[in-house]
């Protein structure tokens, strides 16, 4: 005859069973714990939790119930993974045979896997995508001789990802703290662009370069710019771009100008620029919008001379 788990009788509302009914029905009861806490009561008095062995290893993870050496903890321990859960970093403790003990809410959201998928096993068999990877061989580092580790390294969770990575010995474990950095990396890169496409129209010599303000100002102009123009590039700065056209153009550019600055697609148009001493000079220009951190910073113009 199978039992009848009685829910509620313990403070919690889970499922118990007295003494002698987990000795005389041991298999069902195992198989309830397997799926959530199964109380044991005494006279009526709950005294024990019955839990299967991926429950008891998080717990004892999540809550720092003991230490690396199999001695209880001290009470900081589980303040201490509570500050660990609202860092920003992916953070996970591993014990001296590199078996995961503790993985903070940012490591699991990084790699995907509840924390039930990550304590308790072999870091490689947590983590597969390590295998081979540089955070492997910085890993053993420290698990084998304290060694300590800071590095940039690629990632091997993700194609052409980076990842910032720390291993270092804790007391009895090892920590290993990641972050993303992919997106960082990717700006970096791209913030030489800039200066070397400045410099390429610099050496080219017929390309100019105007950076405008959301005014319609002009901020910064490359040297053929200020050449083509025949005046130095500190008196043309706050100088509206529209006063530089000719009067017939004046309308377009500044519709133009407009369109750029809230958000419509790039404009190419056909001007003539007014250079010191009112020579006209005709221009093929584009205009694209410049944004930054905040929103819309300006535009940026490129012109070639016409003929």
């Amino acid at each position: 005859m199978g039992i009848s788990f009685r829910p509620g009788v313990a403070e919690g509302g889970g499922d118990a069973v007295t003494a002698a009914e987990l000795v005389r029905h041991f298999a069902e009861c195992r198989e309830a714990a397997s799926r959530q806490g199964l109380y044991v009561t005494h006279h009526g008095r709950p005294t024990h939790v019955l839990l299967g062995i991926e429950r008891y290893q998080a717990l004892r993870a999540g809550e720092g119930a003991d230490g690396p050496d199999g001695a209880a903890g001290d009470g900081e321990a589980p303040l201490l993974h509570m500050l660990a859960d609202w860092l920003d970093d992916a953070l996970i403790l591993c014990d001296a045979a590199m078996t995961v003990r503790f993985a903070n809410r940012a490591m699991q959201a990084f790699c995907r896997r509840s924390a039930q998928a990550l304590v308790g096993r072999p870091l490689l068999e947590a983590l597969p995508e390590a295998a081979g990877s540089l955070l492997e061989v910085h890993a053993r580092r420290t698990a084998a001789g304290g060694e300590m580790a800071s590095a940039d390294i690629p990632s091997p969770f993700q194609p052409e990802g980076w990842l910032h990575f720390h291993s270092f010995p804790l007391g009895g474990w090892n920590a290993l703290i990641i972050r993303d950095i992919s997106e960082e990396v990717r700006r970096e890169r791209m913030a030489d662009v800039p200066a070397a496409l400045l410099e390429a129209m610099r050496l080219h010599g017929d390309i100019a370069f105007m950076r405008l303000s959301v005014r319609g100002t002009i901020e910064q102009v490359n040297a053929p710019c200020a050449r083509l123009v025949g005046l130095p590039e500190a008196r043309l700065r706050g100088v509206a771009l529209a006063d530089m056209v000719a009067r017939p153009d004046r309308m377009a550019c500044r519709a133009a100008l407009e369109a750029v600055l809230q958000g419509a697609a790039e404009q190419r148009l056909r001007v003539e620029l007014i250079s010191n001493g009112d020579a006209m000079l005709p221009l093929d220009m584009a205009l694209t919008q410049l944004r930054g951190a905040y929103g819309v910073e300006g535009a940026v113009l490129v012109a070639t001379r016409i003929g």
